[in-house]
């Protein structure tokens, strides 16, 4: 589970050329405002309003720094970047427990991805982020797109996970669950394999034990030949002695 200990940023929307820096740990239950400015409504009246004062560019920050990504836009590029200063977009987040993960865009579009760890880093990449590292920090954090977003309450712009349509809600449980289809094949067949070659060892057995019945039967067979020669003779001598006793004088 993914645990923010604060959120950094510069240059990211509408934060400018100066670190924020918000802690996030202990924070409890909070009132997030933005600076009011009086606005000419164009009717002689004055309006106000705190719309574009950063409110939710705190949720994008986070989301942009775990994924890449805005709850605005997908693939949302240089937009990221402050619209005047047009300077380094940096991200960076501290995880309790040690670590951090940053995220940096330079004007020449070109993103840096760092993740370390206590002592060591766990994805760097200096060349620009592919889908396959970003696959690698998912998989390193835990982080599920659809499950974070869902899960935030009184978003401006997320869906509860519970109100997707089934089909999705579906997959967001089975990879919340870690059910993955392919794995469950995997075990089907890994368990119909074992099942065979345990079939298999049993048949190898019976023929085994089929096998040396027959060479028993077998050897049985010939005991029962020998021993009928061996009678067969025996009632030939019988025979002639018998013979002999009745007329001693037949042989001469």
């Amino acid at each position: 589970m993914i645990e923010l200990e604060s959120v950094a940023m510069r240059n990211f929307l509408s934060y400018g050329n100066n670190i924020t820096k918000i802690k996030l740990s202990n924070l409890g239950q909070c009132f997030i405002k933005g600076i009011v400015q009086a606005e000419d409504s164009g009717a002689g009246q004055i309006a106000a309003s705190s719309n574009g004062a950063g409110k939710s560019n705190l949720v994008n920050a986070i989301l942009w720094c775990l994924a890449g990504k805005t709850m605005h836009d997908s693939n949302p590029g240089d937009s990221v970047m402050h619209y005047f200063n047009k300077e380094n977009c940096w991200v960076q987040l501290e995880f309790k427990g040690g670590g951090t993960l940053t995220r940096n865009r330079n004007r020449r579009g070109e993103v840096e991805l760092l993740l370390e760890a206590p002592g060591k880093a766990v994805i760097s990449t200096a060349q620009g982020t592919t889908g396959y590292e970003q696959q690698r920090l998912n998989k390193e954090l835990g982080f599920d797109w659809d499950l974070f977003c869902g899960s935030v309450f009184f978003s401006q712009f997320g869906r509860p996970w519970l109100e997707m349509a089934d089909q999705q809600r579906k997959q967001v449980i089975e990879r919340v669950l870690h059910i993955d289809r392919f794995s469950i094949y995997a075990d089907i067949a890994k368990a119909k394999k074992a099942t065979a070659e345990s079939d298999q060892a049993a048949a190898l057995a019976k023929e085994k034990t089929l096998i040396s019945s027959l060479l028993d039967q077998k050897a049985h067979i010939e005991q029962l030949r020998q021993s009928k020669e061996s009678f067969q003779t025996l009632l030939q001598t019988l025979h002639i002695v018998n013979i002999q006793q009745v007329n001693p004088y037949i042989f001469f």
